[in-house]
C-alpha cells in the first residue's frame, strides 16, 4: 500500500497502517532452526519423498542458502515477492541495481527522482507503521517501523 500511495494514490488514501511490513527490507533469512522456518521444514518434510524426511535439515540449508546468494536474479525478483524486500548490507551495490521494489520505494536507485514519491506521501492525513513484538522473521527488528 504504501508504494501504491507512493507512486499514484489515485483515488487517494487519506490514512496509512501497516502492520509488520519490513519497510527497510530484511537483511538475513531465518535459520532452519528458527520457530519462523518450522512452516518450511514441515512442508519439506512433507512434500519430500520418504527417505529426504531425515534430510529435510540439510535440504532447508541448501535452499535458504541458495535464496540468499541468488536474492537479486531476475527470476527470483519477479517470482519470490519476500526477495523483493531482501536487502543484504554487504551487497548494497547489486540490491540497488537489481532490486525489483524495494530499492525503487526507498528511494535507492541510482539516478532516480522520488520527488513525486515524497509529495503523494505528504497527502496522507496520518501514517502508521506497528511491528509486531514476537517478529522472528524480519531482521533486523527495527525494518517494521
Amino acid at each position: 500500500m504504501r508504494a501504491y500511495v507512493e507512486r499514484c494514490n489515485n483515488p487517494p488514501v487519506k490514512k496509512l497502517l501497516t502492520f509488520g511490513t519490513p519497510h527497510a527490507g530484511f537483511s538475513e533469512i531465518p535459520s532452519c532452526s528458527s520457530p519462523a522456518m518450522k512452516p518450511v521444514i514441515d512442508s519439506l518434510k512433507e512434500d519430500l519423498p520418504f527417505i529426504m524426511r531425515w534430510f529435510s535439515g540439510i535440504a532447508c540449508n541448501w535452499i535458504r542458502s541458495r535464496l540468499i546468494d541468488q536474492a537479486y536474479s531476475d527470476w527470483l525478483q519477479d517470482k519470490l515477492m519476500p526477495a523483493q524486500y531482501f536487502r543484504d548490507p554487504d551487497r548494497l551495490e547489486e540490491y540497488r541495481k537489481k532490486s525489483a521494489f524495494l530499492a525503487d520505494i526507498n528511494c535507492e536507485k541510482e539516478k532516480q527522482n522520488c520527488t513525486s514519491y515524497a509529495k503523494n506521501m505528504q497527502t496522507l492525513d496520518g501514517f502508521y507503521m506497528f511491528a509486531f513484538e514476537l517478529d522472528e522473521y524480519v531482521n533486523p527488528r527495527g525494518s517494521a517501523v
